[in-house]
């Protein structure tokens, strides 16, 4: 079987979605915690947002690099560079974000 990263792959496409992926999560974050937040794609921004308690900003560095992507659809020639180690380190961020954000519902009762 062929690796999918053998394909011609829109690396630009996984970026985006990747940094759609690390929004939502902190997003429901901040709604299970009643905090509003603006209309924004800014991964920092949100992070800055959440409870202090949870010490998510400093757990989860460089994940505002992905926030560069939310525009990855919207202005494809400018993205289109992006390369197979671009798209891994977004996976990696949002799997992180992820990961960070689970661990925290968890300890606060949710259950997955």
């Amino acid at each position: 079987m062929q690796s999918l990263w053998n394909l011609n792959v829109p690396y630009r496409i996984i970026a985006f979605h990747c940094q759609q992926c690390a929004e939502k999560y902190i997003k429901a974050l901040l709604v299970v915690s009643n905090i509003d937040f603006p209309y924004t794609h800014d991964i920092e921004k949100l992070l800055e947002m959440t409870p202090k308690a949870f010490r998510l900003l400093e757990k989860l560095i460089n994940t505002g690099d992905l926030t560069d992507y939310a525009v990855s659809k919207r202005y494809p020639d400018y993205y289109q560079k992006l390369s197979k180690i671009d798209a891994d380190n977004a996976i990696k961020l949002a799997e992180d974000v992820k990961l960070g954000i689970k661990n925290t519902l968890i300890k606060l009762g949710y259950t997955f």
